[in-house]
């Protein structure tokens, strides 16, 4: 079995606040190292449950657990990429995604963007403000 990558108590990250199809805001923060080892997401929404959000919760612990064992974020963003469920629309916020079927669809994108080398279409550049 791979060893657990423990990671420092205090630590940078990168936070983007991306709106899904005008009804849904998913905060996806990354733990800020190449490649990244930890992963939040929160949802918002007027129609989010408790469940909802202690679901994704629960997806963003178990892809950092992945990471951290070593899993590749190739891997774990393409686990997450084509899933369609609603909400599912035009994504505003992110500089790499505009488009998803789903909010597990964003995460994968997000993840993928992450581990794109410069140049790449997916590679996060800053938004312009």
């Amino acid at each position: 079995m791979t060893t657990r990558q423990i990671l420092p108590a205090r630590r940078p990250s990168i936070t983007h606040k991306v709106k899904v199809g005008q009804c849904r805001t998913l905060y996806l923060s990354t733990h800020d190292a190449h490649p990244p080892l930890e992963l939040f997401v929160r949802v918002k929404g007027a129609d989010c449950t408790a469940e909802t959000i202690a679901l994704y919760d629960i997806l963003a612990r178990l892809a950092s657990v992945a990471l951290q064992y070593g899993a590749p974020v190739q891997t774990v963003g393409s686990l997450l990429r084509g899933v369609q469920v609603a909400p599912a629309g035009i994504v505003t916020g992110h500089p790499t995604i505009h488009f998803c079927s789903s909010l597990p669809d964003a995460i994968g994108q997000h993840l993928l963007s992450l581990d794109a080398p410069p140049g790449d279409p997916l590679y996060p550049t800053p938004s312009k403000a």
